[in-house]
């Protein structure tokens, strides 16, 4: 069963705002992009292209199979964090540079929606953190949901505006550094780590906002891309590697390639086709395979914008949020300081499995 939301307009995106560990003076190797042969030998050691060419991989690898050329990583992979609370730094930071670029104060904000998948601490509220970081007194929502907690954090918080809530702040971040596995790399070398966030306003009489969402999930067979272990991790009694990322099977990754179809076919369903000729799309594909599966489900040939995947490396639940700053800073002097001037379907697919799409008009 497919949930699918109605309109809720009269709300306008005002900013946006991101943050990557070189921002913060930080990174896994001096506070910088890796590029890809950088990653490889953090991750694999001096010898890294003996390593690559035993596998039959050539050093382009994540730029074929995920479109990853560079990434940032706040610590050397499957190693703690040197410093504490690394998720909360940089999602305060990206929310303070969102708030900057609204001059807004956080006093007026009336909520904020937080998404992560790899919070600092097991029981701590990332979105209460926040609001205690930037001395704001708003309700404070957590969302868990994956590569898909991001859009769905920003689809809960259309809905509070549209019921009452005047501003809302919608950040998402992860820290993956520190579950990447050097003996499995398919999945480590794609990962990033970093945060989103967007400002949301209701503004009365305004056009803008969502003209519709839909979510759902659905399970797959075979071995996802996940951290294996239970919570609380039991060093003494498990596997080390239990708490380190694992590459998905390719049962998996052929399903996980029709959830993309389908949430292709549902955002098609929600635009109509006669919005498709001017539609801006913008989703978290991992790899050009579920890129592809998007595009057959909407019913688009070939799609311009996608990810952010390419300078920031996959940022599960902050990938949305990432991809719609990167449109919005290189787009700003023609769109008036907006991501787009329009319609656009944002879509996302989360581990687990669970989609989400949002269909979003903004300017008139």
């Amino acid at each position: 069963m497919k949930l699918r939301l109605q309109a809720c307009l009269g709300i306008e995106l005002v900013a946006t705002g991101c943050a990557l560990p070189s921002q913060l003076g930080l990174g896994a190797d001096g506070a910088r992009a890796l590029e890809n042969p950088d990653a490889w030998r953090l991750l694999l050691g001096d010898h890294w292209q003996t390593h690559i060419a035993e596998q039959g991989w050539s050093p382009d690898h994540p730029w074929r199979v995920g479109g990853v050329r560079r990434r940032e990583w706040l610590a050397r992979p499957g190693m703690p964090a040197d410093i504490d609370r690394p998720l909360e730094r940089l999602a305060v930071h990206a929310s303070r540079q969102a708030l900057e670029a609204a001059r807004w104060s956080a006093d007026g904000l009336d909520v904020i929606c937080a998404a992560t998948s790899t919070p600092d601490r097991v029981g701590a509220t990332l979105s209460a953190r926040v609001a205690s970081a930037l001395s704001s007194d708003a309700a404070c929502i957590d969302v868990r949901a994956g590569g898909a907690g991001g859009l769905e954090a920003w689809i809960l918080a259309a809905t509070l505006l549209s019921t009452g809530a005047r501003q809302a702040l919608v950040v998402a971040g992860e820290v993956l550094s520190p579950y990447l596995s050097r003996t499995d790399p398919r999945a480590s070398m794609l990962m990033g780590d970093g945060a989103s966030a967007l400002l949301l306003q209701r503004v009365d009489g305004s056009q803008s906002g969502m003209l519709g969402a839909c979510m759902a999930h659905a399970s797959l067979a075979g071995r996802p891309f996940t951290v294996p272990g239970s919570l609380p991790p039991n060093l003494a009694a498990k596997d080390p590697a239990a708490f380190h990322l694992t590459a998905c099977d390719a049962r998996y990754a052929a399903e996980l390639r029709d959830e993309w179809r389908r949430l292709g076919e549902e955002l098609a369903h929600l635009v109509g086709r006669s919005g498709m000729e001017r539609l801006h799309l913008i989703a978290s594909c991992a790899s050009p395979r579920q890129a592809s599966a998007l595009a057959q489900g909407i019913g688009i040939p070939q799609l311009a914008r996608l990810n952010a995947n390419a300078e920031c490396g996959v940022l599960g639940a902050a990938a949305c949020g990432m991809a719609v700053h990167r449109t919005r800073t290189e787009t700003a002097e023609s769109t008036r300081g907006f991501p787009w001037a329009g319609v656009a379907a944002l879509g996302a697919v989360g581990g687990g499995s669970h989609r989400a799409g949002l269909i979003w008009r903004q300017g008139p």
